[in-house]
């Protein structure tokens, strides 16, 4: 087995873990119900930055750069129908997952005021019977409005191509989370690593290509990995307006980084940055993966994500 670079997007090899501060549980030693091995608590910096890129109005002066050139209204549209309606019709503004790959299930789900598209690619034998180690890739993207007080609400715009198993989600882990959310203005990238290091990168704005946000994220991870992740944003990134959050968690031998631990530093981080009902959308997102994989069988994804989106 190949040995993969921690800053590839997604791998459907499972590389080796590389981190020094890593913590293997074997699954033995695992029930699915454990939840508190969090080894490192959720850091959250400060806002830092000059904040001093903001993107051109015009399409055209948005050439060749980090901002989304073309139907990037879509994204701040206070027209629910046409935002609902626009994002099914331009994958360019979520898009995450780039691999030239085999989809072996596709769905689309529409309702009035919420939106969502998941595709599983590559592996055609993760659904069938004695396959519980084999991973793929689930993409998972979604659009629904979170309520921000009792008076108001904003959209939540997200995509997430996490790797998963039916073993790894039957243990309550997983393999490999990465993900781009749109919410207030802002972009917030997300990851949790195989090895579990966790992390958010944010930047100001949310007309940022997608696959700028995850050049940012792979390499902030690789920067986290050489402990230089402070120094790098700060100086790589200081013309934005920038903050980000760190963590760690135990990951399961030869599956993954635990559930219950990421999703509660993921919490805590958005918590602590002011978003709350963010960090629970996220989760009960990423529930609809872990419970199709869990099961095995497209129709549960299919009606967790209509459960989800219809919250």
């Amino acid at each position: 087995q190949s040995i993969v670079p921690r800053c590839s997007l997604v791998n459907t090899a499972l590389p080796p873990v590389r981190s020094r501060n890593t913590v293997l549980i074997k699954v033995e030693q695992c029930p699915p119900t454990m939840s508190t091995e969090v080894l490192e608590a959720v850091f959250v910096s400060k806002w830092g930055g000059e904040d001093e890129m903001k993107p051109p109005l015009e399409a055209s002066q948005r050439k060749k750069s980090v901002w989304i050139e073309e139907n990037f209204n879509i994204l701040s549209s206070d027209d629910e129908a046409g935002r609902l309606n626009g994002l099914k019709d331009h994958e360019e503004l979520t898009l995450v997952h780039e691999q030239d790959s085999f989809v072996v299930l596709w769905n689309e789900i529409c309702g009035k005021s919420a939106w969502g598209r998941f595709r599983v690619h590559e592996d055609p034998k993760t659904f069938m019977p004695k396959q519980e180690e084999a991973s793929t890739v689930c993409e998972y993207t979604f659009c629904k409005s979170l309520q921000q007080t009792e008076q108001s609400s904003l959209p939540c715009i997200g995509c997430f191509a996490a790797q998963q198993s039916p073993k790894a989600a039957k243990l309550n882990a997983w393999v490999r989370v990465v993900g781009i959310v749109k919410y207030d203005g802002k972009s917030f990238a997300i990851c949790q690593e195989y090895d579990g290091s966790g992390m958010i990168v944010v930047l100001e704005g949310i007309d940022f290509k997608p696959q700028f946000l995850l050049e940012v994220l792979m390499a902030f991870s690789d920067a986290q990995y050489r402990g230089s992740h402070d120094m790098w944003i700060n100086a790589r990134y200081r013309l934005f307006r920038f903050r980000y959050a760190t963590w760690k968690v135990a990951a399961i031998e030869e599956v993954g980084p635990m559930a219950g631990p990421f999703y509660e530093s993921m919490k805590e981080a958005f918590l602590r940055m002011g978003y709350p009902h963010v960090g629970t959308a996220l989760v009960e997102c990423l529930d609809v993966i872990n419970k199709g994989f869990a099961a095995k069988s497209g129709e549960v994804l299919i009606e967790e994500a209509k459960t989800f989106l219809s919250m």
